[in-house]
């Protein structure tokens, strides 16, 4: 028996169906990316000790990025005089950073609440402004304005280790 290779050809017998298999494709592209981000914030009391806001803007480059999406393609496997073809679900994977702006940059807001002395709850909303990617070629989706400028919000938790300069 052959090992299978992928190419579209003609196939004497199909072991599945491709509607099948096609049911369990995830036709998304899941992307990670780890930056290293830069804030530049000022920020107000409303009750000061307690409750704090802050806004201003961030610059950050990529560290680590890796993208993975399916595909739906055919397997084809030939014994004898007969062409066996079978429809399979490919991943691609790929942790290349090409493509990637190394300097991007956002605006952001953030709101704490202080629950318990040095333990705080913060969200915030962070807005890239400049497009992620060098060249629309390297998105690997598609956007009206040809440009993928991520809205992100966040919330969590964080404890002081120390009481800082001029807290008592």
């Amino acid at each position: 028996k052959d090992d299978p290779i992928i190419i579209g050809s003609q196939c004497d017998c199909y072991e599945n169906s491709s509607s099948d298999v096609s049911a369990g494709l995830d036709r998304r592209t899941h992307q990670q990316l780890l930056n290293l981000a830069i804030p530049a914030d000022i920020g107000y009391d409303i009750i000061p000790g307690k409750l704090s806001i802050r806004g201003g803007a961030y610059f950050q480059t990529p560290l680590y990025a890796a993208a993975s999406n399916q595909r739906l393609s055919l397997a084809m496997t030939t014994t004898e005089d007969m062409t066996k073809c079978k429809w399979v679900i490919i991943e691609n994977k790929t942790t290349a950073l090409h493509g990637i702006r190394n300097f991007q940059w956002g605006v952001s807001a953030w709101a704490t609440y202080e629950v318990l002395p040095r333990v705080r709850v913060e969200v915030g909303v962070r807005q890239q402004v400049n497009d992620m990617y060098v060249r629309e070629e390297y998105q690997d989706f598609s956007f009206d304005n040809n440009s993928y400028k991520p809205l992100t919000f966040s919330a969590g938790v964080s404890y002081r280790l120390y009481k800082g300069f001029g807290v008592e």
